[in-house]
């Protein structure tokens, strides 16, 4: 008994010291308390002006996704595939053509892999695709391809240099695509003649053998062979192929961007071409995708293939899985007024949360300057969820742990729960905001700004909750508390009663464990609420004459008691949780430290060897289930069909005139803001020993792959074809580069040679000349 009046004391002092006034956190809680309505109505008129900015500034717009997002802008590979890639545009605005037409390309001349469409099919019984029944539907399907009005413009065409005019480009043919099945006699596009057998629904199976016979065995026919029929098609004779394909090459550039504004090149606008290009697709492609779902049975699977289809599918399911965070929302909108037994205040809590992103995005764009917002940004809604729930419940904890004694006013109130909370919610959010501030140093862009973004929101919702909670729950307490617990039938009386029990409880486990206390236990226990000191301080008579009656109180028994003796007795009653830490957690986990130190080192110890063996991925990540249409266009190339020289490769340039590439004034958030080239004042192409060098590298055989694009080549054929000498050299008394120049800008008019190269991008002047 002693020893429990001596924590009483210093539990009271400390008690005092917290509640020194505070001069500033008592204005706060008499702002709060007196304009509860009017600071809610101010924070949320605030929050109401930034959302609406943020709706009329669009700042919710996901950016564009671009190849070089996770790209590490200061390695030495990017700036130069930049660099090239930047001299590439340069050139085709300066190109060597003499009026715009000249230095754009013919629209859907280039036939572009990304853009290339496959339609892969697979008999579901195991059988041959080649089947009357299965061919007549793969002939309807392709025909609403070709007969769709934005195939005609997307397909691959022939480049026809006669051809100016709109009208006349548009009026040219698609080329054929590359189907086994015959187009139908009244399709748009692909009913001209080509060089391998078709099948047709109506052929005979001695037919349909016949021309199987011819894919097989024929050495002409071996890549088409390869891009029609599986891999297992003519092995040991076999003639039958359960997967098949076909393939609907498209042309770049596109002829406009829907606005009547051109595209001039490939690599015109890639981004707003890319765009234009799934916007016309989109109509088949969701066809196909509705049509021939993989979970229903139809003796014919069909799946769309390609790198734009399979681009839009996996953004539309990572969009898709967002919306999954408005059911995240609604749980915890359901735990959160169940466990604070409150829907007002569960749904205030919500509002808090979901006012957070939309101010942090604006801190983020608007303050900051991040223009990168993409889904893996989007992802920290879940981050903020559980913050924004977790500071709540803290907040309410401590206000309903509030002393709530004669004399202790709402404003008293209030100042107490601010001073426990603001500290309490302070620690966790400074962490997480530090932590991801951490991966902001990410020379990955995108990480780095999930990162930032994180940062903000736990920041947003820190401010929120200290200027929105405590007039939340002031309304809440003083207007919706009583009507909500009518509602749920909690009357007051039952309130009282459990209050009177928790005091009487209290009492009981301080003064000794036999029920009521004696009279000299009642006396000694009014002097030690009166004068603890004095108290402790007892003859040794009183406390072994007491001491038979007592037993031993534990750790949290005596803290609660000592609450009761300081007046915090008219607490609520302490939940299921609360009574498990007090009673036995606390005793029991304070006797285990060493063994619990030395679990938590070994598993320390386990998580930093296995971080030792994290290596980078062997294989490509399964992002889909092995069902999904994404995977299996994927999967059945690579498993069922041999490869082909329509996969796509990687291209390498080698490039000469360009040093590198200069950054300032880019803005490292925006991936399409790359800078500009840096050109090498000392490359001169035109000497005669500069032509032959790069001449010879292009031949050079020892090169890595075939360089089947060189423009020095292409130059040289048309010097000879016009009765020159490579290489170029002046006559005595001319300049050198001149004549070199004007030879090379002849040879960019030359239809047959050098256009491609110059309306390419692949040789020109820069701005300079």
């Amino acid at each position: 008994a002693g020893v429990g009046c001596r924590s009483v004391g210093r539990a009271a002092a400390m008690d005092g010291e917290e509640r020194a006034p505070f001069p500033s956190v008592r204005w706060v809680a008499q702002s709060f308390v007196m304009r509860a309505k009017t600071a809610m109505a101010c924070v949320g008129s605030v929050l109401l002006v930034i959302g609406v900015l943020v709706m009329a500034l669009d700042l919710m717009a996901q950016t564009p996704q671009n190849n070089g997002d996770f790209f590490i802008r200061d390695a030495r590979t990017v700036q130069e595939w930049d660099a090239v890639d930047l001299a590439r545009d340069h050139i085709l605005e300066h190109g060597l053509g003499t009026d715009d037409s000249e230095k754009a390309n013919q629209p859907q001349t280039i036939d572009n892999r990304e853009f290339t469409i496959f339609l892969l099919y697979k008999a579901r019984d195991g059988g041959s695709v080649a089947r009357p029944e299965l061919l007549a539907e793969i002939q309807t399907l392709e025909a609403r391809l070709l007969n769709d009005p934005e195939y005609d413009n997307l397909c691959l065409k022939a480049s026809n240099p006669a051809l100016k005019t709109p009208a006349e480009l548009a009026a040219r043919r698609c080329l054929p695509p590359y189907m086994f099945v015959e187009a139908p006699a009244d399709a748009a596009q692909g009913t001209q003649d080509v060089p391998y057998p078709r099948l047709a629904p109506d052929d005979s199976a001695a037919q349909l053998d016949a021309k199987m016979s011819m894919y097989a065995e024929l050495a002409s026919l071996a890549s088409l062979r390869d891009i029609f029929w599986d891999a297992d098609f003519g092995d040991e004779g076999a003639l039958a192929s359960t997967y098949a394909r076909s393939m609907f090459p498209m042309g770049l550039p596109l002829a406009d961007d829907g606005s009547g504004s051109p595209f001039r090149g490939e690599d015109d606008r890639i981004e707003e071409q890319r765009r234009a290009f799934d916007d016309r697709i989109a109509a088949f492609r969701d066809y196909v995708a509705f049509e021939y779902d993989p979970d229903e049975e139809k003796p014919l699977q069909v799946i769309i293939s390609g790198f734009r289809p399979l681009q839009y599918f996996f953004n539309t399911a990572a969009n898709g899985d967002l919306v999954w965070a408005t059911g995240s929302v609604m749980i915890v909108w359901i735990y959160v007024s169940f466990h604070m037994q409150s829907i007002f205040v569960g749904s205030m809590v919500m509002g808090i949360v979901l006012f957070t992103i939309p101010s942090a995005l604006f801190v983020y764009k608007i303050v900051l300057g991040i223009s990168f917002y993409q889904a893996l940004t989007q992802l920290s809604i879940y981050i903020i969820l559980a913050l924004g729930a977790d500071s709540a419940f803290v907040y309410v904890d401590a206000w309903n742990q509030a002393p709530d004694r004669a004399g202790f006013t709402l404003i008293d109130r209030v100042e107490y729960t601010l001073r426990r909370a603001s500290k309490a919610i302070l620690v966790p959010s400074l962490t997480t905001c530090v932590a991801f501030l951490a991966t902001a140093v990410s020379d990955i862009m995108p990480i780095a700004t999930f990162g930032i973004f994180s940062a903000c929101l736990v920041v947003t919702n820190y401010v929120l909750d200290m200027t929105l909670l405590p007039a939340v729950v002031v309304v809440w307490e003083r207007s919706v508390r009583a009507k909500e617990r009518r509602c749920l039938r909690l009357s007051e009386q039952s309130e009282r009663h459990d209050l009177i029990h928790y005091r009487k409880s209290m009492r009981k486990l301080a003064l000794g464990k036999g029920g009521e206390a004696a009279d000299g236990d009642a006396e000694q226990a009014a002097a030690t609420k009166a004068d603890p000191e004095a108290a402790a301080t007892a003859s040794p008579t009183a406390e072994a004459s007491s001491s038979s009656k007592q037993r031993t109180p534990k750790l949290g028994e005596i803290r609660a008691a000592a609450a009761s003796f300081r007046g915090e007795g008219d607490m609520p009653h302490p939940r299921l949780l609360e009574r498990f830490f007090r009673d036995h957690w606390i005793q029991n986990i304070s006797g285990l430290t060493p063994i619990t130190v030395a679990a938590f080192l070994a598993l320390f110890l386990g998580m930093v060897y296995s971080a030792s063996t994290l290596k980078p991925l062997s294989q490509t990540e399964q992002w889909f289930p092995d069902a999904h249409p994404v995977r299996l266009a994927q999967t059945w190339p690579q498993d069922h069909f041999s490869r082909t020289d329509r996969d796509k490769t990687v291209e390498v340039d080698v490039v000469w005139g360009v040093l590198g590439v200069d950054r300032e004034g880019a803005d490292k958030y925006d991936t399409s803001q790359r800078g500009v080239p840096i050109w090498d004042a000392a490359f001169d192409v035109s000497s005669p020993a500069a032509q032959q060098y790069i001449l010879d590298t292009c031949n050079d055989p020892a090169a890595p792959g075939a360089l089947d694009k060189c423009f020095m080549a292409a130059f040289k054929e048309h010097v000879e074809a016009e009765g020159g000498a490579f290489p170029v050299v002046a006559p005595a008394g001319e300049d050198q580069r001149q004549g070199f120049e004007s030879q090379l800008r002849a040879g960019a008019q030359d239809t047959s040679v050098g256009r491609d190269f110059a309306t390419g991008g692949a040789v020109g002047f820069n701005a300079d000349g």
